[in-house]
């Protein structure tokens, strides 16, 4: 590995957002022989409460750092973590930054990096890996390339009554209806026997789409909590045999979707969980790829990922163009539904309601509470996410709280309670501030609406025993402040 000790011949440091290039730089890597520390595969090695444990220690025994920057990286505190140990452990000369897009906050924050060698990734696969390969003198090999050439090839089918339609050029259809759902297709690459196959079906939790929507809300370390607690529920139905290598942030037509790298046997398998919404219809449908490649060597299956990868992109489902081999209809003039107007802003705006999410919270944690509520009103124009909504106008009525604006406070707790009323916190703040003005007559509906939700908050149930106190109803406070010993306080 080039030094005494070392385990790792690079580190990769990167935002959620930027997931799609870590994962084929690590990829790329370890199918040429290098050894990589990438969290996708390395987090389940390790108890996760130690994650940040294991990231030092990989950090300590890599030769390169590999970073992928941008501003959003630059106000990361686990990026923080991550690249003042490569600067000390790697040596700037060792941290490869790659600049996605080129963004000032990052040199501003570490002016090291000045002495580290440097690249604009402006969508050049190509020129990004042949920038490693140069700085490391290490020989990338190729990956599996795609059939290039010729009329597309499509396949076909049907899903809740409406077609879906996937590019398949370069593949043999095995079986039209696999275990009575999708298409079974079969390819030999290199002498390997490749397989997928499809199944899908109706998702009848709207909760399961927004929640994909809401993951890039959360931090990077909560992301990827949150993805694996999801990823051993949805494959917990694997043989005994089986096992999970890796977990996979995959980004589908703007919605953050799940695919699991796992062991099966003697074959190497990735399985892809993409959930879609009808832009007609609003259903919601299930789309589960999973591809499968013969071998012992996780380098080799490495090399052919992508293949799968940019199939999983090709699918279409309800979309215009329906027709395979004819041009698409023009769309009449009529005017969008209610669903269908927050279904298109869902895809179009949410990328931005997440971002201007981000940075009011980062100019909250800072102090600038009249900043971050003007970010956060921008929110609401962007977003109609109920859960975004309702959490964004809760953050608005704390720092009105904290700026010691009561009267606008309150204003945003009740909007958020009305938003969305699973908002069990905006309640009992509300609760709070009147029994604070002597008002516990005003308090209670709230402090009971908020204990229904959340049964086991201490701050809530504390407060209801203050309140009927203060109405002077000592049978009902006695009988909270049974509830309240019974809870952790």
């Amino acid at each position: 590995m080039g030094l005494f000790g070392r385990k790792y011949d690079a580190f990769i440091s990167y935002k959620s957002k930027n997931v799609d290039i870590a994962r084929l730089i690590s990829d790329r890597l370890t199918m040429s022989g290098k050894t990589v520390w990438f969290n996708e595969y390395q987090v389940l090695l390790v108890e996760r409460d130690r994650f940040q444990e294991a990231i030092d220690k990989g950090i300590r025994r890599s030769r390169y750092g590999i970073a992928l920057t941008n501003d959003d990286y630059a106000g990361s505190v686990y990026c923080e973590k991550e690249m003042v140990q490569l600067l000390q452990h790697c040596g700037a000369g060792n941290v490869l930054e790659i600049q996605i897009p080129r963004e000032p906050r990052t040199r501003e924050k570490y002016p090291q990096l000045e002495d580290s060698p440097t690249h604009v990734f402006t969508g050049d696969v190509r020129g990004l890996l042949q920038f490693i390969a140069r700085e490391t003198g290490w020989r990338i090999v190729p990956s599996v390339q795609e059939t290039s050439g010729g009329r597309a090839d499509y396949f076909e089918g049907d899903c809740l009554g409406r077609p879906y339609k996937i590019d398949v050029s370069g593949w043999e259809l095995m079986d039209r209806s696999f275990h009575g759902g999708g298409p079974w297709y079969f390819r030999q690459v290199e002498g390997f026997d490749i397989h997928w196959n499809l199944q899908y079906g109706e998702e009848l939790s709207p909760q399961a789409y927004e929640a994909r929507l809401g993951l890039s809300q959360k931090s990077d370390r909560e992301l990827y909590n949150e993805l694996c607690d999801y990823a051993d529920h949805y494959f917990s139905h694997l043989r005994g045999g089986s096992r999970v290598a890796g977990v996979h942030l995959v980004f589908f037509q703007g919605v953050s979707q799940l695919a699991v790298t796992y062991r099966d046997g003697r074959y190497w398998k990735r399985r892809y969980s993409i959930i879609l919404s009808h832009p007609e219809t609003s259903r919601l449908a299930e789309f589960v790829f999973t591809f499968q490649f013969p071998g012992w060597f996780f380098k080799e299956y490495c090399r052919y990922v992508e293949l799968l990868d940019n199939l999983v992109m090709t699918l279409q489902w309800g979309e215009a163009g329906e027709r395979v081999g004819e041009e698409a209809p023009r769309a009449q003039s009529v005017e969008p539904s209610q669903e269908e107007s927050r279904l298109s802003r869902i895809v179009e705006d949410q990328p931005m309601a997440n971002r201007l999410n981000s940075e009011g919270l980062a100019l909250a944690k800072r102090g600038r509470l009249r900043e971050a509520i003007e970010v956060w009103e921008g929110v609401l124009e962007y977003t109609t996410l109920v859960e975004l909504r309702g959490m964004v106008l809760f953050n608005i009525g704390r720092a009105y709280e904290r700026m010691g604006d009561i009267e606008g406070a309150l204003r945003a707790y009740q909007e958020s309670a009305e938003t969305n009323p699973e908002q069990f916190n905006a309640l009992s703040n509300i609760g709070s501030i009147y029994l604070r003005m002597n008002r516990p007559r005003e308090a209670l509906p709230y402090l009971l609406r908020a204990a229904k939700l959340n049964p086991d908050d201490y701050v809530t149930i504390n407060n209801l025993v203050v309140c009927y106190e203060e109405l002077g109803n000592r049978t009902e406070a006695e009988s909270w402040m049974a509830v309240l010993r019974r809870l952790p306080a």
